[in-house]
């Protein structure tokens, strides 16, 4: 396990280097606060970067879980979705989902085909029965004006 990554800094103390004393170790290094050189003015950035290392809502890191794993074969375990590249598979595979894109393709080229078809047809139909409508009114003009006569 690799430990979390800990921030080393040292005041620099421009009065006296001896009168301030480090803390040894990292827990006694995080828990104390050295005392700022002055008192006064905007924090340091020494400052807030102990008051980040020594906050209690610090993350921690979560720990690894390994129940992602499944192992298939005998001495073979396999983490999360990993496969082995299969270039055959692969082939197959992209063969397969073109072989379907062109089908489905096919499939809307003919619906479309027969929509087209119908709406000729309906179209011709419609045309069919007004011009016969049509001839028909003419024709009844037509036998009106030769009864008058």
């Amino acid at each position: 396990r690799v430990p979390t990554p800990r921030a080393h800094l040292v005041q620099h103390n421009r009065q006296s280097t001896s009168s301030t004393s480090v803390p040894t170790s990292e827990k006694s290094f995080e828990k104390a606060v050295l005392p700022r050189v002055g008192g006064t003015g905007p924090p340091t950035l020494f400052d807030t970067l102990q008051m980040a290392i020594s906050s209690p809502t610090a993350v921690e890191p979560k720990k690894a879980t390994m129940e992602s794993r499944v192992e298939h074969l005998r001495g073979r375990i396999v983490f999360g979705e990993y496969s082995n590249p299969n270039t055959r598979q692969a082939a197959q595979l992209l063969a397969q989902a073109e072989a379907a894109a062109e089908a489905q393709a096919r499939r809307n080229n003919a619906i479309q085909n027969n929509a087209k078809r119908e709406e000729y047809t309906s179209t011709r139909r419609i045309e069919r029965e007004v011009t016969v409508r049509m001839q028909r009114l003419e024709k009844q003009k037509r036998e009106t004006r030769r009864a008058k006569r």
